[in-house]
């Protein structure tokens, strides 16, 4: 997300605007590891460069805007389909509720089948 928003700031006023949002975000960080989706962010840096963002581009809903931009570079990723989720709460969740339910059940049975005769099955209780 950090590239994203870093990238929003530069469509709005280039490389002076991307250096004035680190500037008031206090980020030491380079613009090579900002701009690197496999590292995190703790979060007083990520809220700061946030604030920093939406200061610099002066765009009264920049948060929202910098998660459309988001959706668009990320629409065929599993976020994308976490996001569909997302948007049909009651219907995603009891789907993804039932989908994992019958994953456990089949485990389980799998489970029972790698006992060795004479053993005790995972499901009985404990004497």
């Amino acid at each position: 997300m950090r590239a994203v928003l870093l990238a929003r700031v530069d469509a709005f006023g280039g490389e002076e605007a991307v250096r004035e949002a680190l500037r008031l975000a206090g980020s030491r960080r380079s613009g090579e590891y900002l701009t690197d989706i496999t590292k995190l962010d703790r979060l007083d840096e990520a809220v700061a460069l946030w604030r920093a963002g939406a200061r610099v581009t002066r765009h009264p809903e920049f948060a929202r805007a910098v998660g459309v931009d988001a959706a668009a570079r990320l629409g065929s990723s599993s976020v994308a389909a976490h996001a569909a989720v997302a948007r049909r709460p009651r219907e995603g969740l009891l789907r993804d509720h039932e989908r994992r339910r019958r994953d456990v059940l089949r485990r389980a049975r799998v489970a029972d089948r790698r006992v060795e005769p004479g053993a005790r099955a995972l499901t009985e209780p404990r004497a």
